[in-house]
């Protein structure tokens, strides 16, 4: 996919928002298997549509169009559209080690069961609730691959966002709580072709789970050497 086409695509996120109802945020979520660059399109996706924002921003004020909460400027700390990875809903090392089956809990890291889906499907739950100047800032996790754990309250998703990009394995899985979670976004998925395989019988396993149980009405999508 080329960065073209993912204006393009922005474009098309933006035209869904712009029609939406105002009160609420407009979110996205791209799935695809290990390897297949889901970070990336949602970093450049969130880079083109902040772009698109502040040039909106900038023809509705030489046009003399009055400012509000929404095209206020944009800051850092603060952006119209902003990218959340997944990995923050892995479980714990320790919270895998307190599984039925810890060893192979700990083998199969980055599989479905490995991920705290409850808690994710709460951030979900809180990003579709309709949004003034007045909401409270939402928190999601972020992982530290240091420590190779989960880091609480990482990311900050205030008022101001109104787009909203979360990409993982599994955010379109035709599973509960995944696919209640999936239901309230438009979805993407990466196509399996533009995937780096790696040799290895977790990701195998994973992969089969993301590929044969994805919700439907997704947007697909191949994403090539774009950064």
């Amino acid at each position: 996919m080329s960065l073209n086409s993912i204006n393009d695509l922005a474009q098309t996120i933006w035209d869904h928002h712009k029609a939406n109802d105002p009160s609420k945020r407009t979110l996205v979520n791209i799935s695809g298997i290990p390897g297949s660059g889901k970070p990336t399109l949602a970093r450049l996706l969130a880079e083109s549509l902040n772009r698109i924002f502040i040039q909106h921003s900038h023809s509705l004020q030489q046009q003399g169009a009055s400012s509000d909460a929404e095209h206020s400027s944009l800051s850092p700390n603060t952006p119209f559209a902003i990218d959340i990875p997944m990995d923050g809903y892995h479980l714990s090392r320790a919270q895998l080690a307190g599984l039925p089956d810890p060893e192979t809990a700990i083998h199969r890291r980055g599989a479905a069961f490995t991920y705290d889906a409850t808690g994710y499907f709460q951030l979900v739950q809180q990003l579709a609730q309709p949004i003034n100047h007045d909401s409270p800032e939402i928190f999601a996790p972020a992982f530290d691959h240091a420590t190779k754990d989960p880091v609480e309250n990482s990311i900050e998703i205030t008022a101001k966002t109104k787009i909203v990009i979360l990409e993982g394995n599994y955010v379109n899985l035709d599973r509960e709580p995944w696919k209640e979670a999936a239901e309230l976004f438009y979805g993407i998925c990466v196509d399996e072709e533009s995937a780096r395989w790696r040799v290895e019988s977790t990701d195998d396993l994973n992969a089969e789970d993301i590929l044969g149980h994805q919700v439907e009405g997704v947007v697909g999508v191949v994403l090539q050497d774009c950064t």
